[in-house]
């Protein structure tokens, strides 16, 4: 059991932005307003997993909607503690503790604002171990953990529960309500039980972000070159570097992101080759000439080559220098039930998944209890 404080949001912040790999929404806003909760309420309690009481009733919590909403319209610090409350309520049962659904972007951070003004522990984990655009890609979906009932709030307090026979139908419903309120929500989601908890969380992913986001924030404090420090920290390897010569991007009704492609000149030891980034907010497919190089749910994590700072689709221009790493996915993903999901044709790709030859050490899989 640890205590999260002010001072370690920012490391947390910039971990799961590096994670999101520009996806996610940037953790920016949520990291000033868990600064604030932990200001106004004190520090939040993290368990590790096997601290979670055998009886207890442990709730995801994270935002749904347009990531470029949050640059017009920042969220409200009580949503997702009304929601938890919502939830509370209609399965008449108090929540023990709360969890990242994603543990990077914006959703890295949100859980602490509930955590904070609620007096509930957060849980030393998540759902899905990268940014994923869609609440049914879980690992708690591939182990037949039911998304609902879920409550959705929106920033006038609006509140909407949701109990559907699947989560794919969830994730649809749930789409067009946030639309109609306003491009985002914050939601409780994923009630389960310990037992369920422990078939599919990825344990530890918090305490992994938050010393991703202190590398990062040293090696920058002390003028090194961010890349290889971060790189050994997150595991992974380098799949190109280059200079951005193109981005196509459309937006497509009831997707308030980018869905499209960018051009990567190689520069270095890439020198003549070219790399295609796909995205669908989140960047998902990575080739070199006609060599398929990686796919989701591998994640591609798209960088500033000074920097080190993660590129969201929306903002790559020409002219930019890049650093594209590959981070591997937990294992659970792999499987065909979890490819069927989050594997490049459930995007509609019309390719099957290329898996980084990353050695298995680097993965961060799930833990039982």
């Amino acid at each position: 059991m640890i205590e999260l404080h002010y001072e370690h949001i920012h490391d947390l912040a910039l971990g799961a932005k590096f994670m999101g790999g520009g996806g996610g929404g940037d953790p920016y806003p949520g990291q000033l307003m868990a600064q604030e909760a932990i200001r106004a309420f004190g520090p939040v309690l993290v368990w590790a997993v096997d601290e979670v009481p055998p009886d207890a009733l442990v709730v995801g919590v994270g935002m749904m909607g347009g990531t470029t909403v949050l640059a017009e319209r920042l969220p409200s610090d009580g949503e997702a503690s009304q929601a938890v409350r919502g939830l509370e309520s209609y399965l008449d049962r108090p929540v023990t503790a709360l969890i990242s659904i994603e543990m990077a972007g914006i959703n890295g951070v949100i859980p602490v604002i509930p955590a904070a003004r609620l007096g509930l522990p957060l849980v030393d984990g998540d759902l899905m171990g990268r940014a994923l655009p869609g609440i049914h890609m879980t690992l708690a979906t591939v182990a037949g953990i039911s998304a609902t009932p879920m409550v959705i709030v929106d920033a006038r307090g609006s509140q909407v529960i949701l109990d559907t026979p699947d989560n794919l139908t969830a994730e649809i419903m749930a789409r067009s309500l946030v639309m109609d309120m306003g491009g985002a929500a914050q939601m409780a989601i994923y009630p389960m039980t310990r037992a369920q908890l422990c078939r599919v969380v990825l344990a530890g992913s918090m305490s992994h972000r938050m010393r991703i986001g202190r590398t990062l924030r040293e090696a920058r404090d002390h003028h090194h070159d961010p890349i290889p420090a971060i790189q050994r920290v997150a595991g992974g390897m380098e799949l190109f570097q280059g200079k951005v010569t193109s981005a196509q991007r459309q937006w497509q009704v009831g997707y308030d992101y980018a869905f499209g492609d960018a051009s990567v000149e190689g520069a270095g030891v890439y020198m003549g080759q070219e790399m295609i980034l796909k995205f669908q907010n989140e960047y998902l497919l990575a080739a070199v000439g006609r060599h398929l190089v990686t796919t989701v749910p591998d994640n591609i994590i798209v960088l500033e080559a000074r920097t080190a700072d993660p590129i969201p689709p929306e903002f790559l221009v020409s002219g930019m220098d890049l650093v594209v790493l590959g981070l591997p996915c937990a294992e659970g993903w792999r499987t065909q039930d979890g490819l069927a999901i989050v594997g490049p044709r459930a995007f509609g790709y019309d390719v099957d998944y290329r898996p980084l030859a990353v050695g298995s050490e680097n993965r961060q899989d799930s833990n039982p209890c």
